[in-house]
């Protein structure tokens, strides 16, 4: 089942699916290591304020409007 970023719990690993957003978005995500077949996990989501997700070995910080454009799928 697909759902945005912004809707999974701290603890979870993510496949992403798909990313809908402009230009400088998709290129700042991309060079981040986020991009589509990416597993991610969610290090904290507390429902307000940024998400921190896991990606490789680094821990990036997320606006809650980024991760509303990131679809993914529970793995």
């Amino acid at each position: 089942m697909e759902r945005t970023l912004s809707e999974i719990k701290a603890g979870q690993k993510v496949k992403v699916n798909s990313i809908s957003c402009g230009c400088s978005l998709n290129k700042r995500l991309y060079e981040l290591a986020i991009h589509n077949d990416r597993i991610i996990e969610v290090i904290k989501n507390d429902g307000k304020g940024p998400i921190i997700v896991q990606v490789l070995d680094s821990k990036i910080v997320l606006g809650r409007g980024e991760v509303e454009k990131i679809l993914v799928e529970e793995i």
